[in-house]
């Protein structure tokens, strides 16, 4: 079996870092300042909301590989592009030449490519639009080109994407109607051929939120189990651990029972996990009650353990060492700028730990998000291990997605 070095991740992560983030005795100076360029808020260059539609950019600079420390979604003048930047703010700059409904990407070992869903659909603003279907692509931005992978029958609308190697690209999507399952296939074979799929998940799903180890036969992902409580049973999202080699997986959350629907119907649970540097803990997003909804319910960052037994050769039904630990209002202050420039409680998606060489040592990414009558924001944030939150991307525009570029996990020993 695979012996991984099991260290603390921030271990003052809820203890120290949630002090220093909760401190209310000095306002709110140090958070986000709503102009962006100002400390604490976005670069000069960050984007903005309300920009006119953007133009195809045309030839981009010359680049070898995606340069920076991360990458995420802009979606400004009714379009969406990719960006890069470095986790200090300098170095922004396009990755995609045009416009489309970009959501989640990755960006691959060889970090002359990127993995990414596009949507069919947008929105006025650029986002991809509610029920549309998404495929696969891959951008090499040495040569500026982009193209499909995953094949015409397979809609990978919320499934998640990542690299597994160099060469394998992994991914949640429906096929042919079936219910969504995790697959592999080659990142630079364009013929979209359904028969070079290889199957990561078995089970009814269906899977979503796929987010491999690079390197490793590891992913975490979400799928839908039975929740009980009281004798009342829901079927909601929950995390889960898998090895697709020796094909088997151990649950890791079970969800909160006591909350049944979103506003907008959707089942509650947990969603968006990502694994720490050394595979020991699992960051994801959380339901919560008693919360500002917005659509799907209140989003809040939570953390759990991985026991070591998750990454054996024997299946394992359970694979957490401690209940999750809430990060959200302890370490993660929750308080966004508002569309009309106030402020409110906001949700916490998709979150990113360090992981990979380029990430700071115990930086957290996330997309904070507001929804309000004079419409929603949506903003990545980072917090650094000294407890400093930084707007990476302007707070008042729209932005999704942060994403570490990420070589290699802490892995040792071998099978």
């Amino acid at each position: 079996m695979i012996d991984l070095r099991i260290t603390r991740w921030l271990l003052t992560l809820g203890l120290a870092l949630g002090a220093a983030a909760c401190d209310d005795s000095g306002g709110d100076a140090g958070d986000a300042d709503p102009t962006p360029g100002a400390d604490g808020g976005a670069p000069d260059d960050g984007p903005d909301a309300d920009m006119e539609p953007a133009p195809d950019l045309g030839p981009l600079p010359a680049l070898e590989a995606v340069p920076g420390d991360l990458t995420y979604v802009a979606y400004e003048g009714g379009g969406g592009r990719l960006y890069s930047v470095q986790a200090d703010g300098d170095l922004r700059r396009p990755i995609t030449r045009e416009a489309a409904p970009w959501g989640e990407h990755a960006v691959g070992p060889e970090p002359q490519f990127i993995a990414a869903l596009r949507y069919s659909e947008a929105t006025a603003d650029g986002l991809p639009a509610p029920g549309a279907t998404a495929e696969v692509w891959i951008i090499d931005v040495r040569e500026q080109r982009s193209y499909p992978i995953s094949p015409p029958g397979c809609d990978a609308a919320g499934g998640g994407i990542g690299w597994q190697s160099d060469t394998l690209v992994m991914f949640g999507a429906s096929c042919d109607g079936a219910p969504a399952q995790a697959w592999l296939y080659p990142f630079d074979d364009e013929s979209r051929d359904p028969g070079l799929l290889l199957q990561g998940t078995f089970g009814e799903g269906p899977v979503a939120d796929v987010f491999p180890v690079v390197n490793s036969s590891f992913f975490a992902f979400t799928r839908a189990e039975r929740i009980c409580d009281g004798g009342a049973c829901v079927d909601k999202p929950a995390i889960f651990i898998g090895d697709y080699e020796l094909g088997h997986a151990c649950r890791l959350t079970d969800g909160d029972p006591g909350l049944v629907e979103g506003g907008d119907g959707a089942p509650l649970g947990d969603h968006g996990p990502a694994f720490a540097r050394d595979l020991s803990a699992v960051v994801f997003s959380r339901n919560v009650a008693g919360k500002p909804a917005g659509p799907g319910g209140h989003f809040d960052l939570f953390r759990v353990t991985v026991a070591p037994a998750a990454y054996g050769d024997r299946p394992v039904e359970q694979c957490h060492l401690n209940a999750p630990i809430a990060l959200s209002g302890d370490a993660v202050d929750e308080r966004y700028l508002t569309a009309d420039g106030g402020e409110a409680l906001g949700h916490e998606r998709h979150p990113r730990p360090a992981a990979g060489s380029r990430a700071p040592t115990g930086a957290l990414l996330w997309t904070g998000q507001t929804f309000g009558p004079a419409g929603p924001t949506s903003a990545i944030w980072m917090l650094g291990l000294d407890g400093t939150r930084r707007a990476v991307t302007s707070p008042s525009g729209q932005a999704a997605h942060g994403r570490w570029i990420i070589d290699d996990y802490m892995l040792t020993g071998e099978r």
